[in-house]
């Protein structure tokens, strides 16, 4: 079977304007909204050539295996785009957003046909090869380690978090974790820089929806940073991480009966199945309740959006619940939990109530 795209400008012709854009994007390239198509093209098609390192570096070592598969079969293959599959379909998505595949998706059998050209192949065969795969794993597990290093803390100078991965990576060195910051799509906006007097600091990207700047030193001085294991950070980094699991889903099971008001469900979770609203609000609820200062208006809110059957008693599960918001870390202690914080308050009058921030974020 021959490859349907010999060359990479046959293959960025079938891709989607938008699509062009985000890839353009993504490479660093001057161009303009306004630019005709050809003209987007013609800019997108001298990137993929001129900066195969730079694609290298935004990639995952899935990613590159997905690549190599593709290679393997003459340029196309069939992949099951199940969400249960999801690892695979991130991968895909990563190679689409810099136009180095193009797919055809059936709707009815959720199969996508996956394609890549031929003189992409070309260009960038040398990046494919076992030892380099190998290498983008190891460049993986770092940005695994910066999304464990802000799921704890929420905002850290980037000092720290340098060493943090230097520390627990290998003794990884700044030129290689500076890629890794600076290039890869699994951190693609999950983070910010922001310099604070002298010290250039890494905050997760919604932050600021919390926390004044001003009041990070006082933090630091006040309780300072958790200590983390290797092996910590790697579990936080992971997308479906719960921390506690056990006592999570013991306490969604004893509320599995309640109902998600209207309201709620028609604004916020028309896309989920019915059967899976309750956990995915829980889980939203929790994940805001460990960044919020004041879990405990998250906690109101969370109960003021669910009925509860009369068999379920309410002072039970909010005593439940307040007990597993008290065992996860929070950005406010700098990943120490209630229960375990240097004691020590911190005031902060910044309170961001759960229906405005719902207001500006969809869980689904």
């Amino acid at each position: 079977m021959n490859f349907r795209y010999k060359t990479i400008r046959e293959l960025l012709l079938h891709c989607e304007m938008e699509d062009l854009v985000i890839a353009l994007d993504h490479f660093d390239e001057d161009f303009s909204e306004e630019d005709p198509r050809e003209v987007l093209v013609e800019k997108l098609e001298k990137a993929q050539k001129a900066y195969p390192t730079e694609a290298f570096y935004m990639l995952s070592q899935e990613d590159l295996a997905l690549l190599n598969t593709i290679k393997k079969a003459n340029g196309m293959i069939t992949v099951d785009m199940n969400e249960e599959n999801h690892e695979l379909m991130d991968a895909v998505d990563r190679l689409l957003d810099l136009c180095i595949v193009t797919s055809k998706f059936d709707e009815d059998s959720e199969l996508a046909d996956v394609f890549v050209s031929e003189e992409f192949l070309s260009v960038f065969e040398s990046y494919l090869e076992p030892e380099r795969r190998s290498f983008a794993g190891y460049l993986d597990e770092a940005a695994r380690m910066v999304e464990g290093a802000l799921y704890y803390y929420g905002a850290l100078p980037l000092e720290k978090l340098f060493e943090l991965v230097h520390t627990n990576h290998g003794n990884m060195d700044f030129t290689f974790f500076n890629r890794v910051l600076s290039y890869k799509l699994t951190l693609d906006g999950l983070y910010e820089s922001v310099d604070i007097g002298d010290t250039e600091y890494i905050l997760a990207a919604d932050y600021q929806d919390f926390y004044d700047l001003t009041e990070i030193s006082m933090k630091e001085k006040l309780y300072g940073y958790r200590p983390l294991t290797r092996e910590e950070l790697l579990q936080a980094g992971d997308p479906d991480f719960v921390e506690n699991e056990e006592e999570f889903m013991d306490l969604y099971l004893s509320m599995e009966e309640a109902e998600v008001s209207e309201e709620l469900t028609e604004d916020l979770f028309y896309q989920v199945p019915e059967e899976v609203i309750l956990l995915m609000f829980l889980n939203f609820t929790m994940d805001l309740a460990r960044k919020h200062p004041h879990p405990e208006v998250i906690v109101e809110e969370f109960f003021s959006g669910i009925t509860l059957s009369q068999k379920e008693s309410i002072k039970d599960i909010r005593k439940r619940f307040m007990d597993y918001v008290n065992k996860v870390a929070r950005w406010s202690y700098l990943g120490y939990s209630f229960d375990h914080h240097p004691k020590k308050k911190l005031e902060n009058k910044n309170v961001v109530s759960m229906k405005a921030y719902l207001g500006r974020k969809n869980p689904s």
